[in-house]
């Protein structure tokens, strides 16, 4: 009794487990697909990366009010941060030493086709041009899906053709989009496969013709999507076009976009998108959009700031103070006065000079006499 319980209680557990994880799983899936990654860098005058500016990211909420989203400071590398749809602003204040070149950004990251979980079918292709009742039975399934937020599905396939066809107005549920819910929902005999097949059909089909298909056999567009539908038939429902072909072609494209060898495989960023019908009796929907995780790179700018040099203004200079002059040592002797001769014997000299000259003249005139008398 015990043990029974216990199994019981690990099978809940089990479940539980099991249940969480797909509504993880889930969840991730869709919010994902549309984020970006955004890459900021802040630079200087030489668009060399500059560090110490503060950086902040916000956006503005449903009631006006501004929301931070990010915020840190600059280095060497620019900064990356994982944004989902809608408009950011990002403001800078600039490190020391710098002035602020670009004060904010604005940039949008746009969403992808729809993120609604709920759509409303339009049915399109009414008349298929075929002529033939594979074809017309074709076309009566095909159609738009809109979704609850406004965004159109392009066009859209059906799948479980035993039941009724889907008609306007029909309501259905956005499922995540992977392989096993594709095979929960369909009834294919190669299961492992049906994803990349069916995508396969879809990228070389109506409306992306990837490898020409539609115009190699001169088709319309309603003849095109219908056999764009019997090929995806052929792999979701093991329904195989009717064996009454007649080399037409219709019959042509349909087989081409079922051979893998004449189309060509899906890229890697298209996703299927799965569409359970909300009344069961009605067949489900499968179609297909192309994503692209956007990347942004931005740059805020710095300019060197220039401090204006201020002169110093000249302070006054206190006057030296003169040195005085430092005393002799010695005493200056006095100088000696001049012999100071008597006035008499002054005059004694005078007169023996006087009378020197007179003897000197006479002796001259003496001989100029003689030497006249010679002559």
């Amino acid at each position: 009794m015990r043990k029974a319980m216990k199994a019981s209680v690990f099978a809940v557990l089990a479940l539980i487990f099991t249940v969480a994880m797909f509504i993880a799983n889930t969840t991730t899936a869709f919010a994902a697909e549309g984020d970006t990654t955004v890459k900021i860098s802040v630079t200087d005058d030489s668009n060399q990366p500059l560090s110490g500016a503060l950086v902040t990211v916000s956006h503005k909420g449903a009631d006006g009010s501004t929301v931070q989203d990010a915020s840190w400071t600059s280095t060497n590398q620019p900064h990356e941060l994982t944004l989902s749809a809608g408009t950011y602003t990002v403001k800078q204040t600039a490190p020391q030493s710098y002035t602020v070149k670009d004060a904010e950004k604005t940039f949008t990251i746009t969403a992808p086709i729809s993120t609604s979980k709920h759509a409303t079918f339009t049915k399109v292709f009414t008349e298929p041009g075929v002529g033939t009742w594979p074809g017309t039975a074709a076309a009566h399934v095909l159609g738009d899906l809109v979704g609850d937020d406004g965004k159109v599905h392009t066009v859209v396939y059906c799948f479980n053709n035993t039941k009724k066809v889907p008609e306007t107005g029909l309501g259905y549920e956005r499922m995540q989009g992977n392989e096993d819910t594709f095979v929960s929902l369909a009834h294919p005999n190669h299961k492992s496969d049906l994803y990349s097949n069916v995508s396969r059909v879809i990228w070389n089909g109506y409306p992306n013709d990837a490898s020409g298909i539609k115009e190699k056999y001169n088709l319309t567009n309603d003849e095109f999507a219908a056999a764009t539908q019997w090929a995806i038939w052929h792999y979701t429902d093991n329904t195989d076009y009717p064996a009454y072909r007649d080399g037409g072609n219709f019959d042509n494209a349909y087989l081409d976009l079922v051979d893998s060898s004449k189309a060509e495989a899906a890229p890697a960023n298209m996703v299927l998108d799965i569409y359970k019908a909300d009344n069961d009796r009605y067949q489900n929907a499968v179609t297909a959009h192309f994503y692209t995780n956007q990347s942004i790179e931005l740059s805020l700018a710095n300019t060197k700031s220039v401090t204006p040099v201020t002169p110093e203004t000249p302070k006054p200079q206190t006057p030296t103070t003169p040195v005085t002059p430092s005393k002799p040592t010695t005493t200056p002797s006095n100088p000696s006065k001049p012999a100071v001769q008597s006035l008499a014997a002054t005059g004694v000299n005078v007169v023996a000079a006087a009378m020197s000259m007179i003897s000197l003249a006479g002796v001259a005139t003496a001989a100029m006499v003689v030497s006249r008398q010679r002559v």
